[in-house]
C-alpha cells in the first residue's frame, strides 16, 4: 500500500496524517525531524540501580500515533543510548506498513522497534499499564482527538517524561477537518515546559509571531515539576512586596516558572517604579515568567482559586506578600513532595522574627483539626523535626494540583478567615498527607505590618461570618466546638503518678465527648494510656493552659486536697491521695474548660 492510501483523506481531501516509508526517509519535513530531536534529548542510559549492577539500564520508549515508524528512526538518529522502542496506532494497516518496514536494518544499530495495533480506549490502556514508560511520545495526536488534552494529562501518571507536539494557535480548518482541537496554546499544557518549531524546522524558546505551520513542542519531566509561585497583595508596594519578591526570584537551586501577582490594591503600573523595573528585569534574567493581575478588591480566596485552576504548574507555591523565603526553602518544599507522592501539601516553619517562639518541652503544638483552638500550630515552633501528622496547614506552602482536584470555599468574605485550613483540611480528608519541614531546611519569615489582603475596609462582621461558617463546617464533621476539656496535673514523683493512673479509668469513665490534657512530671506510667482523646504534656505547659482560664494550678494539688479534705497515713495516705484525685477530677469537677468559645477565634 503507497503513501497516500496509508495516509488518509479527510473530508475535504486533506491527507490525514505524515506517512514516510524507508525508501522515502529523506523526504521528511523539516518540523517532523525537530520535533524527534527535541524528544530524543531524553533518551539516556538509566544509571545503575544499586552496586551490583553490571550494565546501565534502557529506557522503555512508547510513541502513541507512531504511523509508519519512522519516528523510531529518528530518535535513534539523535541519541547514543540503546533504548527500547514501542509504536503504537489506532490504524491496523499503518502498523502493518510499519512492521513491513525494517527499520532496524537502518544505520546506526539499535534494539528492534515493535509495533502494536491499538485500537480503543481499553486497549491503550493495558499498553500504559503493561511497564513502566520512562518517555511517552505524541507528536500531533491530541489535536486528532476530542478528548486529546486530557489524555495528554493522563499520560503524566504512567511514564517519567512525557513529549507532546501539536499545531500552535491553530485557526479551525486551517489544516483540515480531521483536526478537532484548535487554538491550541500555552495555557492548555499545565506542567509542561515549551519549544517552538518553525515550517523550516527551527527550534526557539520564544512563540514565533503569525508564522502559520508553527508548532508548539511540550516536555513533561516529572523529576523537574513545573513551578507556580503567586501571591495576593494590598497596601504593601513600598513595605513588604518587594522583599517577598526578591525573596521568591532569589531561590537557590529551584526557582519557580512563573510568578502571578495578584494585586488587590491600587492598581499602580509597577514596571514605573525603579525598584520594581530591577526585581521584573531580573525574573527575566533568570526566565522566570511573571504576570500582575489587576482584581477587583475581592480578596485573596478568589485568587487562590484563579491560579489553582489557570497555572501552568503541577505544583502551587502559595506565598504571602509579607512573607520573606529563605533561599533554600523551595528546594526543599519540592524535595519533599518529589520524594514522598503520599504528601499532597507541605510547608516550612513560618516566625516573625520580632516574637519568636518558645523552644522545648514548655509549649505544646499540635497540627490537629479540633485542637487547633487549644495548642500552638507547629509552624509557629523554632523545630527542626519533620511532621508528617498534620491534619491542616497554614499561610504559606506548596500544594501538588492534583491533591487540589476541589475549589477554595467561595462563600467565604474577603478577609478569608480560616481559608487555608478549609482548603488543606479538604486535603487531608481526601487521604493524602500533609508536612511540615523543620527549620534545618529553611523558615518562611512572617514580617507583620500594616496594609495586606485582609486590610483596611474589612469588618468584625466578616471575621464573625468565615468564623460561623467554620464552626458549621467542624460540626458538620462531628468535631464539636467549643471544646471541651478537662486539664489535669500531676506535679510530684513517680509513685504520685502511680496511683493517679489508677484513679484515670474511673476519670474516663464520669466523662464523655471531652478532651483531657494531663500535665505530668514522668511519661513512663502512661505511654500505654495516650491517645485521641487523652495527651500528656509537661506540667509547664498545662499550666500555660490553665493560666489562659486565669486559673490557679495550685488547685489541683492533691497534698493540699487531703490536708484540708482527708486524713491518714500510710497505705491510707495513698487512698487519701488517690481519693483527692477522685474528688478534684470528678466530684469538684476542677480542670473542666471550654476552648474556642463562639466570639473568641484563634487563626488556625
Amino acid at each position: 500500500m503507497g503513501r497516500v492510501e496509508l495516509a488518509g483523506l479527510d473530508a475535504n481531501g486533506q491527507p490525514e496524517r505524515d506517512v514516510f516509508l524507508k525508501e522515502n526517509v529523506d523526504e521528511l519535513y523539516p518540523r517532523i525531524e525537530a520535533r524527534y530531536a527535541i524528544a530524543a534529548q531524553h533518551i539516556r542510559m538509566k544509571p545503575k540501580r544499586n552496586s551490583e549492577d553490571s550494565h546501565t539500564a534502557e529506557m522503555n520508549v512508547l510513541e502513541i500515533g507512531c504511523s509508519t515508524g519512522y519516528g523510531w528512526w529518528l530518535l535513534n538518529k539523535n541519541t547514543k543510548a540503546v533504548f527500547n522502542y514501542f509504536g503504537i496506532d489506532k490504524d491496523e494497516k499503518v502498523i502493518e506498513a510499519a512492521k513491513e518496514q525494517s527499520w532496524e536494518n537502518l544505520e546506526p544499530a539499535q534494539n528492534a522497534p515493535k509495533f502494536v495495533h491499538v485500537g480503543d480506549e481499553s486497549e491503550l490502556e493495558v499498553m500504559l499499564t503493561s511497564r513502566k514508560w520512562d518517555i511517552i511520545i505524541a507528536c500531533e495526536v491530541i489535536e486528532h482527538i476530542p478528548d486529546g488534552l486530557e489524555l495528554l494529562q493522563k499520560l503524566k501518571r504512567y511514564a517519567d517524561i512525557v513529549v507532546f507536539s501539536c499545531p500552535y494557535k491553530e485557526p479551525v480548518g486551517f489544516w483540515g477537518s480531521h483536526h478537532v482541537l484548535h487554538q491550541l496554546e500555552e495555557k492548555h499544557f499545565r506542567g509542561f515546559r515549551f519549544q517552538w518549531i518553525d515550517p523550516d524546522g527551527h527550534i526557539t524558546k520564544k512563540p514565533p509571531q503569525n508564522v502559520p505551520f508553527s508548532l508548539i513542542a511540550g516536555v513533561y519531566d516529572q523529576t523537574k515539576p513545573v513551578i507556580t509561585c503567586e501571591l495576593s497583595t494590598k497596601g504593601r508596594y513600598h513595605l513588604t512586596l518587594p522583599l517577598a519578591l526578591m525573596s521568591i526570584v532569589m531561590q537557590t537551586s529551584v526557582k519557580p516558572d512563573e510568578i502571578i501577582i495578584f494585586d488587590d490594591g491600587e492598581h499602580a503600573d509597577l514596571r514605573d517604579h525603579e525598584i520594581y523595573q530591577r526585581i521584573f528585569t531580573m525574573m527575566d534574567m533568570y526566565e522566570i515568567a511573571w504576570t500582575v493581575i489587576f482584581t477587583p478588591n475581592h480578596g485573596q480566596v478568589k485568587n487562590h482559586e484563579w491560579a489553582r485552576v489557570h497555572s501552568r504548574g503541577d505544583l502551587i507555591w502559595r506565598i504571602d506578600d509579607d512573607n520573606i523565603a529563605d533561599p533554600c526553602v523551595l528546594k526543599y518544599l519540592v524535595d519533599e513532595l518529589l520524594h514522598h507522592p503520599e504528601v499532597g501539601a507541605v510547608a516550612t516553619r513560618i516566625i516573625d522574627p520580632c516574637n519568636m517562639p518558645s523552644t522545648g518541652s514548655t509549649v505544646v503544638y499540635s497540627g490537629g483539626i479540633r485542637e487547633n483552638f487549644l495548642y500552638l500550630n507547629p509552624q509557629w515552633a523554632m523545630d527542626d523535626k519533620r511532621i508528617d501528622d498534620m491534619e491542616h496547614l497554614y499561610s504559606s506552602f506548596l500544594y501538588r494540583t492534583e491533591a487540589a482536584s476541589y475549589s477554595y470555599r467561595d462563600d467565604l468574605s474577603v478577609v478569608g478567615h480560616r481559608e487555608e485550613t478549609f482548603f488543606t483540611h479538604q486535603m487531608f480528608l481526601n487521604k493524602w498527607k500533609l508536612s511540615v519541614l523543620g527549620c534545618h531546611k529553611g523558615v518562611t519569615w512572617h514580617f507583620r505590618c500594616q496594609g495586606g489582603i485582609r486590610s483596611p475596609g474589612t469588618i468584625k462582621e466578616m471575621w464573625d461570618n468565615d468564623e460561623s461558617k467554620y464552626r458549621q463546617w467542624l460540626a458538620e464533621r462531628s468535631l464539636k466546638l467549643p471544646l471541651q476539656v478537662k486539664i489535669m496535673i500531676v506535679d510530684g514523683g513517680i509513685g504520685d503518678h502511680y496511683m493517679f493512673k489508677q484513679v484515670l479509668p474511673k476519670i474516663r469513665a464520669a466523662y464523655t465527648d471531652i478532651l483531657f490534657v494531663i500535665g505530668v512530671a514522668h511519661l513512663g506510667p502512661f505511654e500505654s494510656e495516650q491517645d485521641d482523646n487523652t495527651h500528656f504534656v509537661t506540667i509547664h505547659a498545662a499550666k500555660q493552659l490553665l493560666g489562659q482560664k486565669g486559673c490557679d494550678p495550685d488547685i489541683m494539688n492533691p497534698y493540699k486536697y487531703a490536708s484540708e479534705n482527708c486524713t491518714g497515713t500510710g497505705a491510707e495516705g495513698q487512698k487519701a491521695i488517690q481519693e483527692a484525685y477522685r474528688s478534684m477530677y470528678i466530684e469538684e469537677k476542677r480542670g473542666d474548660y471550654l476552648f474556642g468559645e463562639p466570639g473568641k477565634p484563634s487563626e488556625a
